[in-house]
C-alpha cells in the first residue's frame, strides 16, 4: 500500500466524509465522469494502484 505525504493528505481530507452521500462533484478526469458519483453513498476510501470509491450499491 502507497505511503507517503499524499496519501496522509487524502486520508486527512477523505475520512470525515465516509458514511455520506456525495451530492456535488468537480474536476475532471478521462477515466470517469465526476457526476456519476452523484447520489452514491461513500463507504471507504482505499488508495492503492488504482483510487477505488466504494459506494452501497442499491442506495441512490
Amino acid at each position: 500500500m502507497p505511503e507517503g505525504p499524499l496519501v496522509r493528505k487524502f486520508h486527512h481530507l477523505v475520512s470525515p466524509f465516509v458514511g455520506q452521500q456525495v451530492v456535488k462533484t468537480g474536476g475532471s478526469s478521462k477515466k470517469l465522469q465526476p457526476a456519476s458519483l452523484q447520489c452514491l453513498w461513500l463507504q471507504d476510501t482505499q488508495v492503492g494502484p488504482a483510487l477505488w470509491w466504494w459506494w452501497l450499491p442499491g442506495i441512490l
